[in-house]
């Protein structure tokens, strides 16, 4: 099966941590019909670690291994799973090759479970701009509050 995943996060700081949010849109086609699947939620990170948030989030939903095609305006994670380092990582007891602890390792930890889990191939597609961009900032201008709200709950629970 092949899917489409695309990226999208309101964060625009490579370095520094702030408030935004993120999300996916997962698409493929089924009997001859476009089925899509979506999901917003609140961050406080870089721009970089709420893609790789919204990847492990999409990749934790695929049902049965896919080839995936992604859109994200960064490739770090991409880079990261097709390269092998994380399985050096792995080897490493998650440190870097100078013995560093790595940098949010539960997250590339689940990273690369859902993708050994449910990815056959990762073909990624470096963009700012996808088929699905508008929609998704609307839909995010939109639902902002309830977004946010939803965190909330989550985090009192």
């Amino acid at each position: 099966m092949n899917v489409r995943l695309y990226l999208i996060t309101t964060i625009s700081s490579f370095v520094k941590a702030v408030p935004g949010i993120a999300g996916f849109m997962l698409e493929t086609i089924y009997k001859g019909e476009t089925i899509t699947l979506y999901d917003f939620f609140s961050v406080e990170c870089n721009k970089e670690t709420s893609e790789t948030i919204a990847l492990e989030k999409a990749l934790s939903r695929l049902q049965k291994p896919c080839d995936v095609e992604l859109y994200a305006s960064t490739s770090l994670a991409a880079s990261r799973l097709n390269s092998g380092i994380m399985h050096r990582w792995v080897a490493n007891d998650w440190k870097n090759s100078k013995g560093c602890e790595i940098k949010d390792a539960e997250l590339w930890q689940s990273l690369l479970n859902v993708y050994e889990k449910n990815v056959i191939s990762l073909v990624m597609n470096r963009t700012d701009h996808h088929s699905y961009t508008i929609w998704m900032m609307d839909y995010i201008e939109k639902n902002e509050e309830l977004i946010k709200a939803d965190k909330s709950q989550n985090e009192e629970s």
